[in-house]
């Protein structure tokens, strides 16, 4: 996934989406969340998406991730 990083730390997100072909469609739905937590002109995933079939600790990630997002 560093491949999609250049020397200046900004993201080609063609290049990440391209990437994750291989991966599990649940880990690409908690990658296409994380992007969207950090920009959210990246991606508009759904979250009732992201949740579907992720097992209990992936699911308790998701709501960490949320709890952190909206305490700052």
């Amino acid at each position: 996934m560093a491949k999609a990083i250049d020397v200046e730390g900004s993201l080609d997100v063609g290049e990440l989406y391209e990437i994750m072909g291989v991966f599990s469609s649940s880990d690409k739905n908690m990658i296409r969340f994380a992007l969207q937590c950090f920009n959210s002109s990246i991606d508009d995933i759904k979250l009732a998406d992201v949740m579907h079939g992720l097992d209990g600790q992936n699911i308790k990630v998701i709501k960490q991730a949320i709890d952190l997002l909206w305490r700052s």
